[in-house]
């Protein structure tokens, strides 16, 4: 698949590409990069289903595993490839989410970058590097659980 790029002009037809990408796939979840981080740790280390996916007028919002919902006011542009989506120039990503035992509810805002939800097929990609591998497994990370 090439990459397809889309603009913010017609909102209805970014919720139906990003349907069409996750149905494509629909037995592999989706590890979350948000602006600073990869979500709930390390690499892969937390997998989502899309539960939900819709535009309003300046916002598009998406949710993952009945639990965390991401909100993006004025994305301007997705980027769709094989195994990756990546929603950037945004005026502002709100998310809320609870944690998975105790529902405990949190609150995260940025206002930019960009995120990007990629299947367990990128990682079979990416090519293996060992010292960013050593870097990768020593590091301490931030878990929002």
């Amino acid at each position: 698949m090439d990459n397809r790029s889309m603009r913010a002009e017609d909102p209805a037809a970014m919720v139906a590409e990003l349907r069409e990408w996750f149905a494509a796939s629909p037995d592999w979840p989706v590890a979350l990069r948000v602006p600073d981080r990869h979500w709930g740790g390390r690499v892969a280390d937390s997998l989502f289903t899309c539960t939900f996916v819709q535009a309003l007028e300046r916002k598009l919002i998406l949710e993952l595993e009945h639990q965390i919902l991401l909100t993006f006011t004025e994305p301007k542009e997705i980027v769709v490839a094989e195994h990756s989506v990546t929603i950037r120039d945004f005026t502002q990503l709100v998310i809320d989410w609870q944690e998975f035992v105790s529902l405990t509810p949190h609150c995260q805002r940025y206002s930019s970058g960009e995120v990007e939800l990629f299947t367990i097929g990128w990682l079979a990609t990416q090519e293996r590097d060992p010292e960013a591998e050593r870097i990768f497994e020593t590091a301490e990370w931030v878990n929002p659980h």
